[in-house]
């Protein structure tokens, strides 16, 4: 099996050195040669654990939050859209909220919220029941956005995402995900829309090939050795990697415009109460603090425009 990147140099997956555990932030696509199939690989490790010790998440949180990130980040890849797509994953059980966007097709960030007793039900089968799961992209110079929901009945992201593509797209599409405290990964096939099966066989072939995926071997293999592994009697094309990073957008001035937004009578209630307004990002774990005298310029200032 061999894969030609984009400058057209060729990588020979026999080359132990091409053999290791990844510990990157990256994206690949690649082309299944003579197919109609596509497919994307991506990896998180220095990204995802500085996402982690920004909150403090119980461990079926952090796999479920990875799984979402990553299929936020394939998804995105995809699409190839000029603004944001954001996953949203809202539930009436353990699980109250899950939230992963990825703007400039390559930042992300997310965040959950869960029930206090999420770690005694760790073991619940079905963490995603009495749920709905929502597909929001943004284009940066639309002011409208679609959107599209679905209600979920799965244990898991993947499951849920599934039931998601059937319901609402038109391209068959395969995605596996994992992670763990120390990185998420995931791999995506699609058909091509609009080119012509060459091989009528080939999408079931691929997706079987796939399913045989595991966990440990998405995360612990580095791309090269996962395709390898996967398809080594298939001819791929493997593009050069397009690397990702964590990053926040929260601000001051968001800050200040949420405050703003929420009228100067209910934030002096709040000062009153506990003598500071104190908000935390909910993505990053920051922190901004507000006293009498900043809540006074938030809102002379408001006055003034």
């Amino acid at each position: 099996m061999v894969a030609r990147v984009t400058n057209q140099s060729v990588i020979d997956f026999t080359k132990e050195n091409l053999i290791k555990v990844p510990n990157e932030d990256v994206l690949h696509k690649f082309i299944f040669e003579s197919q109609n199939v596509r497919g994307e690989i991506v990896t998180l490790g220095p990204s995802w654990q500085t996402l982690l010790k920004r909150r403090t998440y119980p461990q079926v949180m952090v796999e479920v939050l990875g799984e979402l990130s990553v299929a936020a980040l394939l998804l995105s890849a995809t699409i190839k859209i000029d603004g944001t797509l954001a996953l949203q994953y809202r539930g009436s059980t353990g699980i109250q909220l899950l939230v992963a966007e990825v703007f400039n097709t390559n930042l992300f960030r997310s965040m959950a919220k869960w029930d206090e007793s999420l770690d005694a039900q760790s073991n619940e089968p079905n963490l995603l029941r009495e749920g709905s799961l929502a597909v929001t992209i943004t284009q940066e110079n639309l002011k409208q956005s679609y959107q599209g929901i679905v209600d979920t009945q799965q244990q898991t992201v993947q499951e849920a995402l599934a039931h998601y593509m059937a319901q609402s797209e038109q391209i068959p599409t395969r995605l596996w995900l994992a992670a763990n405290a120390q990185n998420a990964a995931g791999l995506m096939i699609q058909k091509i829309p609009g080119v012509p099966d060459q091989d009528a066989d080939a999408w079931n072939r691929i997706s079987q090939l796939a399913s045989t995926v595991s966990n440990n071997e998405l995360l612990e293999l580095a791309p090269q050795q996962l395709l390898r592994r996967l398809f080594h009697e298939e001819t791929i094309r493997l593009f050069a990697p397009n690397q990702i990073e964590f990053s926040c957008k929260c601000s001051e001035s968001r800050t200040t415009n949420m405050l703003r937004s929420l009228g100067e009578e209910e934030v002096r209630e709040i000062l009153d109460e506990k003598a500071s307004v104190d908000i935390t990002c909910d993505f990053c774990g920051k922190n901004y603090i507000y006293s009498e005298a900043g809540v006074d310029r938030i809102f002379s200032e408001s006055s003034l425009n």
